[in-house]
């Protein structure tokens, strides 16, 4: 039988977390890890346009730890209320080369 607990998402609460279990976390609101019956998985659960969304975030585990997967709930959750996408820096932004550059790089590296 499916059962929720409430408290702080860490790495010894995600390891304690039985089969059918969810641990909603009491800091940030959404965001908890779920044990279904393999391994857990971290998700963001949030109300969007008068619906529950469910985002699974990814499974516990690299790179995903309860620190990562906090961060990455921020990160959603700011895309979700800003009514945005994440969006990918400009061509030609700082440190990314452009097409032309890319191309001439590729050509002067040698192949293995």
């Amino acid at each position: 039988m499916p059962s929720t607990l409430h408290g702080r998402v860490n790495k010894t609460s995600v390891d304690r977390l039985q089969p059918g279990q969810t641990l909603k976390d009491d800091q940030l609101q959404g965001f908890g890890v779920r044990r279904q019956l393999g391994r857990p998985f971290y998700y963001l659960q949030k109300r969007v346009n008068g619906r529950v969304r469910w985002l699974t975030i990814g499974p516990h585990g690299s790179p995903w730890t309860p620190d990562t997967a906090r961060k990455e709930a921020h990160r959603l959750l700011g895309t979700i209320c800003g009514r945005r996408r994440p969006r990918r820096p400009p061509p030609g932004a700082p440190g990314e080369p452009d097409l032309a550059e890319a191309v001439k790089q590729f050509k002067e590296e040698p192949l293995a």
